[in-house]
């Protein structure tokens, strides 16, 4: 996907956007699409509640897209717009907490955590659709190092440290760090 209709029609066609008209759907998702690079394309989006801690208190309605490379976050104001971007290598963790009102999903990146107040009908699929989409993306990045990872040289020390690259990236977890080093290492 990459305009804004596009994002609007998904939201519907997945129950992820609503809590809003579809008018001003279009408009933040207007403001998503500007952002998009040439080689970006948007695999999920929603509408949810920007560091939503209660009814009361939350930044309002933002579109958000996953896109092949980052989040989008952008929100479209009466007067002027809002844009925060974070890129795929700075994301920590996502999860996700439903509540009787509210599920509550959680971005949490290098530089601050986002809270997403969502519409509790459509919070587990949207949870599902981004967690599939961060997976999948997390699999074509680890994919792509293995010609790297192969490559085997006379000194173990440099085969843990090219593995320790891979774990900074985030293409490996941890555990699979500690597993390949055992193996190189015969501990």
């Amino acid at each position: 996907m990459k305009l804004a209709e596009e994002m609007v029609q998904f939201c519907d066609d997945n129950n992820t956007g609503r809590g809003m008209t579809a008018k001003w759907r279009l408009k933040h998702f207007k403001v998503v699409e500007q952002q998009l690079k040439d080689d970006e394309d948007v695999l999920v989006c929603f509408i949810g509640l920007k560091n939503f801690v209660d009814i009361a208190h939350h930044e309002d309605n933002w579109a958000y897209a996953i896109t092949n490379k980052r989040i989008i976050m952008g929100q479209k104001g009466l007067i002027g717009e809002k844009v925060v971007v974070v890129s795929l290598r700075d994301l920590n963790d996502v999860s996700f907490k439903k509540g009787v009102v509210f599920g509550v999903l959680t971005i949490d990146t290098i530089k601050e955590v986002f809270n997403v107040g969502l519409d509790k009908n459509g919070a587990s699929s949207i949870h599902e659709l981004v967690t599939n989409a961060l997976m999948d993306l997390k699999e074509e990045m680890y994919q792509s190092s293995q010609p790297v990872q192969q490559v085997k040289t006379d000194d173990p020390y440099e085969e843990v440290k090219k593995l320790k690259e891979l774990l900074d990236m985030g293409i490996i977890t941890e555990e699979e760090f500690n597993l390949k080093k055992k193996n190189i290492l015969g501990i």
